[in-house]
């Protein structure tokens, strides 16, 4: 094999190094206003927006009183034993891809999370209980609206739910990624606590009328405090602790700090190839200079 294919072959290996996906970790949005974390291709940002009624416009609400809660949105209340949304039909209903609200650059689809914790002791002393985790997010298009299966929706292919578009965790191996949260970073009803931009390009052209179930979970993270507490988040409960977590997909104003555009995917292959290729032509010209 010549020279140009071998080093053809490591550019190539090298860039799928590159994009392939992060190991799973603990993202910390509890301390910093403003603070923002990137899974899976999706920016989760820290930050209030108020929705100017009061009254925050979700679309699924997810709660029980227990540590663990998840559910999707349906008409359909949910109680458990598995998944658990509000009975509200004015909060827990299908939308469509044409309901989203999309990002200033329009290259995001953005969802607005209301989380609603506690501030009592929880055991713990101080506001323990002000913190919550976000385990999982999965996002389908192409379902059935307003399913009532207490099944949670992991297929990629699964008709009740439609196509996978995004999840927060990776791999079939379900590898766990986690955000920790914080109720008194952002209070007040009506307001929001964290953004979601899930770029458009992930819905593959979905048409506008296309079902969107959006399922998610909180509160797996449970408490950790003292020596146990290796997560590098402060300590705290951060299972479920009071009301509903919320979700939002219209009725609120977009943050004033947005990711920034994503590249061109040609532009992006483009840099890539190009840093890589002046990697390997300093290499082979200091390997000439030493030759000589």
């Amino acid at each position: 094999m010549s020279r140009f294919c071998r080093i053809g072959l490591g550019v190539l290996f090298c860039v799928s190094i590159t994009v392939s996906p992060a190991a799973a970790a603990i993202y910390d949005l509890t301390t910093v206003a403003g603070s923002s974390a990137t899974i899976n291709g999706a920016v989760y940002l820290q930050g209030r927006s108020d929705s100017g009624t009061g009254n925050f416009p979700s679309f699924v609400q997810v709660g029980a009183n227990q540590d663990i809660v998840a559910a999707y949105n349906t008409n359909t209340n949910m109680n458990g034993p598995t998944l658990f949304n509000g009975s509200s039909d004015q909060h827990n209903f299908a939308i469509t891809v044409g309901d989203l609200t999309t990002s200033s650059n329009g290259q995001f689809y953005v969802f607005s999370l209301d989380i609603n914790e506690n501030n009592g002791t929880g055991g713990q002393g101080g506001d323990a209980d002000k913190y919550v985790s976000l385990d999982e997010i999965r996002i389908f298009v192409g379902g059935t609206a307003n399913g009532s299966s207490q099944i949670v929706p992991t297929n990629s292919s699964d008709p009740a739910f439609g196509t996978l578009v995004y999840r927060m965790d990776f791999g079939a191996s379900g590898q766990d990624n986690t955000v920790g949260l914080n109720f008194n970073l952002a209070t007040g009803s009506g307001s929001s606590d964290m953004f979601l931009f899930v770029p458009v390009s992930a819905f593959g052209g979905a048409l506008s009328t296309a079902q969107v179930i959006f399922y998610s979970q909180f509160g797996a993270l449970g408490s950790v405090v003292g020596a146990g507490n290796t997560t590098g988040l402060p300590d705290g409960n951060y299972g479920n602790s009071d009301g509903f977590e919320e979700w939002a997909n219209q009725g609120f104003t977009l943050p004033q700090q947005e990711p920034p555009p994503l590249p061109e995917p040609a532009t992006a292959l483009i840099w890539s190839l190009g840093g890589l290729a002046m990697a390997f032509g300093y290499r082979l010209r200091s390997h000439r200079a030493r030759a000589a």
